[in-house]
């Protein structure tokens, strides 16, 4: 019996080591229907990306600065998680003024990958999509807040916020 317990124990071992080991994926694809103005909801977004302590509409769970709105800018994204304040940075690409930016991790960054905002324009306003993937391995709680809560209460907040302002516009 009692071989046989170190025995599953060894096992279990090697396979929590492979999990750290692996390689992991956060995938998400939020899509907000809105009946802002393109041009006003491209210009908040912009303003969270060079200051989100000023836009309307980003979310409070983070704090982004970037200093000025143009491809291969670099973004610092300033998180309050359970384990203390973490900024982890990251590289503004391919914008398409008025309709799409996208964004990745830079060096430094626990994740790989990249993100994509863009804005469709509908019979009805606007379509927003907020698109992306990470990847990463071994464990942090970083990891652990981004994909447990964060990416949950970022996206909860953006449709809030959203929302409020249409009432306004």
């Amino acid at each position: 019996m009692r071989i046989v317990f170190i025995g599953l124990t060894i096992i279990l071992f090697v396979l929590g080591f492979l999990w750290i080991q692996a390689e992991k994926t956060i995938y998400f694809d939020h899509q907000i229907n809105t009946k802002i103005p393109s041009d006003v909801l491209w210009n908040e977004l912009k303003q969270g990306i060079l200051d989100s302590g000023n836009s309307r509409i980003w979310p409070e769970v983070n704090y982004v600065e970037t200093p000025e709105f143009k491809s291969g800018a670099k973004m610092v994204v300033t998180y309050t998680t359970p384990f203390g304040i973490k900024k982890y940075p990251y590289t503004l690409e391919n914008i398409r003024d008025g309709r799409f930016f996208a964004y990745s991790p830079a060096r430094g960054h626990p994740f790989t990958g990249s993100v994509t905002v863009e804005i469709f324009p509908t019979t009805a306003g606007n379509y927003l999509q907020w698109k992306g993937v990470y990847k990463y391995r071994g464990f942090s709680m970083f990891s652990l807040y981004y994909s447990m809560f964060f990416q949950k209460q970022f996206f909860t907040s953006l449709d809030e916020n959203i929302k409020k302002m249409e009432s306004q516009v």
